[in-house]
């Protein structure tokens, strides 16, 4: 028996695109306790990484890494060294000062990857995909 469903390839700017436009449903996936407001969208890192997005709200700041595959250790690396930047950024007088929460948003966060996401102080949110583009 063959299925006539077809399969939906998402991308990670198509998340991105949505979450920064919507930024009240990212405040809700992140459990921001105030409105966020876009800063940046893919800023250049000083290693040369391009961070996905840094949002602001009620003082702080959210660095958000966005995936769309379950995610592996190299991202947790990832979003880890791009939170170590954010304060040299903020000395430098381009994001404001203020405290930083990194969060790594990924379809599926395998439970081994969640201690390494506490060791680095990172949020990791399971979010679905699909529902993101319905909105």
């Amino acid at each position: 028996m063959t299925s006539n469903r077809e399969e939906i390839v998402v991308r990670e700017r198509q998340i991105e695109d949505i979450l920064a436009t919507y930024t009240d449903l990212l405040g809700q996936m992140l459990g921001a306790p105030a409105p966020l407001r876009v800063l940046a969208r893919q800023l250049e890192l000083p290693d040369g990484g391009r961070l996905d997005l840094i949002c602001l709200g009620g003082g702080q700041l959210y660095l958000v890494e966005i995936k769309v595959e379950p995610a592996r250790s190299e991202f947790v690396q990832q979003t880890a060294r791009y939170l170590a930047q954010i304060p040299t950024l903020q000395q430098q007088g381009e994001l404001p000062a203020g405290n930083v929460q990194g969060y790594l948003l990924s379809p599926r966060i395998p439970p081994r990857l969640l201690s390494e996401c506490q060791q680095y102080q990172i949020h990791a949110i399971e979010y679905a995909p699909s529902r993101v583009l319905q909105h």
